[in-house]
């Protein structure tokens, strides 16, 4: 990767890091696009494979996900 290239990624890096921090800051969670206040198909998805009670389930990039 030459040196304009690095200096671009980096610069194309921080503006979606900014970006993103500022949706964090100035949104409420129910003030996003992808919020939503009941998680059907996770549910669906969890009942389907028949979990147990006490089975751990990850919710891996749930944010502040209802799903718990």
């Amino acid at each position: 990767m030459t040196h304009s290239a690095k200096t671009s990624a980096d610069a194309d890096r921080k503006y979606v890091l900014d970006h993103w921090q500022d949706v964090y800051a100035t949104k409420a969670v129910d003030q996003v696009g992808w919020y939503a206040p009941h998680l059907q198909t996770s549910l669906d998805w969890i009942t389907d494979i028949e979990l147990k009670l006490d089975d751990p389930v990850i919710d891996v990039g749930g944010g502040a996900s209802t799903l718990v």
